[in-house]
């Protein structure tokens, strides 16, 4: 009886052979490293694919940070007033929020999951953390989050509600991230000058604690920043740059007023802080 099979292989490829089950299938050995011809994607295949391929990692994270890394300027809609004070001080606020790194992350998690989040931190006139956000006096922090980060998403299914079918809570995965050995060292310097570091962030305390001190004190803090150099810190003296000069900053720190080193040291409390988000529905 002819092998049809082999008869084809001869005439069609020149096989004279059939081929054997090894031979017909090593090219469908799974790797588990990536997804298999045919099978659909999830998201760690996608995560995989972006360490791995230089092409893919260049049209995720190099797009995302040409969009940022030139940053903006902003101008206010008020007449008369003054264009360049009004950026200086939103983007040192920016600043203090790590607007540009978290934008950035956004925009990364955005390129390679299909959509992100930012969760906004708000300091408000709310009685504990499981009241809805009430009067917010000011955006304290900013977080990035993508798709992995996010275990469930809850819906509004009222039917007379114009979000309805709409997110309304999002179940977040918390990493706690432990506060960077600069700061840390910076505030054993500032607790020895006798400041409470539960303070730290409070403008008023640290510049009226400052007011106090003696010139070789306010010095030995300075010394602290310098030595204990942090990209953070960098950026507070270089704000339209995306991670500042170190010689430059360290001239800066050495002339700067006692207001500048408080809101320095408001900086290194944020870099201390762990932050826990809440999520509940708004009644």
């Amino acid at each position: 009886m002819v092998n049809v099979r082999q008869l084809l292989a001869q005439k069609l490829f020149g096989i004279h052979s059939a081929p054997s089950q090894t031979q017909a299938e090593i090219q469908r050995v799974y790797t588990g490293l990536g997804t298999e011809f045919g099978q659909p994607l999830i998201l760690d295949n996608i995560t995989f694919a972006i360490k791995r391929e230089p092409v893919a990692h260049r049209i995720v994270f190099a797009v995302a940070h040409d969009v940022f890394d030139n940053w903006f300027t902003l101008e206010p809609l008020e007449e008369g007033t003054d264009k360049e004070r009004f950026n200086e001080t939103v983007q040192k606020v920016l600043l203090l929020l790590n607007a540009k790194d978290v934008f950035t992350k956004a925009a990364v998690f955005e390129r390679v999951y299909g959509w992100s989040i930012i969760v906004l931190g708000y300091r408000d006139k709310g009685v504990t953390l499981k009241d809805p956000v009430l009067m917010p006096e000011k955006i304290v922090s900013l977080k990035a989050y993508a798709t992995t980060m996010i275990t469930g998403v809850q819906t509004d299914k009222n039917g007379q509600s114009l979000r309805f079918g709409l997110p309304e809570i999002y179940k977040l995965k918390i990493a706690e991230q432990p506060p960077p050995r600069e700061a840390l060292k910076i505030a054993e310097i500032l607790q020895e000058q006798g400041f409470i570091v539960q303070l730290l962030g409070s403008e008023k305390y640290v510049l009226n604690k400052l007011q106090s001190l003696s010139e070789t004190e306010t010095q030995t803090i300075k010394e602290a920043f310098i030595k204990h150099c942090r990209t953070r810190f960098m950026k507070y003296f270089s704000c339209h740059m995306p991670f500042g000069i170190k010689h430059a900053y360290s001239g800066e720190v050495k002339k700067a007023n006692l207001e500048s080193l408080a809101r320095l040291i408001k900086v290194c409390s944020f870099l201390m802080q762990t932050k826990v988000y809440l999520f509940w529905k708004q009644s």
